[in-house]
């Protein structure tokens, strides 16, 4: 009652995908490149991910006197309480970050 040829195959196919499949949701989750400018140079943001945003001198548009983002820092940081409704819209990264782990 051995396994068949096909059979082991299949598992070891199986298996590789699982691990492939992992690798690349642990990746997704760390990264911090989930959607990053084009032309840094012309505006001041870099990059967001699903924890961190990295700006560049950049000052929001209906903070007339707020501070200027410089570095990456993550979402929920102090630093970011006054402009965090505009990076996480509509709490989108939240559902991201709970369905990732469940």
């Amino acid at each position: 009652m051995g396994l068949s040829v096909w059979r082991i195959i299949l598992v070891v196919a199986v298996i590789l995908f699982v691990a492939l499949a992992v690798t690349c949701h642990l990746v997704a989750l760390v990264t911090d490149y989930w959607l990053q400018s084009s032309a840094p140079e012309q505006n001041n943001f870099l990059n967001i991910g699903l924890w961190r945003a990295c700006f560049q001198k950049y000052k929001h548009l209906h903070e007339e006197n707020g501070p200027t983002y410089d570095g990456c820092h993550d979402l929920y940081s102090d630093l970011y309480a006054n402009i965090r409704d505009w990076l996480i819209p509509c709490k989108i990264a939240v559902y991201f970050q709970f369905f990732s782990f469940s």
